[in-house]
């Protein structure tokens, strides 16, 4: 059963510049694993039993954004799970805090919904990321991990999808539409993905560690622009 993913912004000038860079090529995705939709409104129009939403949030696991409220509201208690996930597996800081990095994917179930919460920005609240990568390598996160749950039998078959990085982030749209685009384009149709190696012992949560120049939660790395090192991060897949 394909995947059938729904780019959803309440922002339509957000919504024009994903359409116009990924519907380009949606086209050529195999029906068999990947749709994709576009869909002027909340996320909250597609709030159905078994959806799976995609919050592109922060490290430390806070979630005072916009569309962080709407998707608490239905799914009470995922703020708490993935901050026991973040306590389990983060890294710690030098104030004691712990952080998932930049990147991660963490899987949540609740109330018969799933969320995949996929870090795009190192701290809560607004901050500047124009110039780095972090569109791309957080929406590469998330649809490896759609693939790798469903891998697990978990069977997502509806994502709901906002802009990564246009929020709290700041970056243009148009730079982070042609970055989540080639993430788009990486996994579905040269069918590689992120993994992590050791995410049989927590299949939840997916740690990307081997990226190069992992950022800190205590600041802003403005100048990431790193792709994934090669050692066993980047994967084949054909189902």
């Amino acid at each position: 059963m394909a995947v059938h993913i729904v780019i959803t912004e309440t922002r339509k000038s957000v919504l024009d510049a994903l359409q116009r860079t990924l519907g380009t090529f949606v086209s050529q995705f195999p029906e068999s694993r990947v749709r994709v939709s576009f869909h002027h409104g909340s996320v909250k129009d597609w709030d159905e039993e078994g959806v799976c939403f995609v919050n592109p949030g922060n490290c430390v696991g806070t979630m005072n954004g916009e569309l962080d409220r709407v998707i608490a509201t239905l799914l009470p208690g995922v703020e708490k799970d993935v901050n026991a996930i973040t306590e389990t597996w983060g890294t710690a800081t030098s104030d004691g805090t712990r952080h998932l990095p930049l990147f991660s994917a963490v899987l949540t179930h609740l109330n018969n919904r799933w969320c995949i919460t996929a870090p795009c920005m190192s701290v809560g609240g607004r901050a500047n990321y124009r110039g780095t990568r972090n569109a791309f390598h957080a929406t590469h996160a998330a649809l490896s991990m759609v693939i790798s749950a469903n891998r697990a039998g978990m069977h997502i078959w509806r994502v709901v999808m906002p802009g990564v990085c246009t929020g709290h982030a700041r970056m243009n749209r148009r730079e982070a539409a042609t970055q989540m685009g080639e993430a788009f384009r990486a996994v579905f149709l040269n069918n590689t993905l992120m993994v992590d190696p050791g995410q049989a012992a927590h299949p939840r949560l997916m740690l990307l560690p081997l990226y190069d120049h992992q950022p800190s939660a205590a600041g802003l790395v403005a100048n990431q622009k790193s792709e994934p090192s090669a050692s066993g991060l980047v994967t084949n897949y054909n189902n």
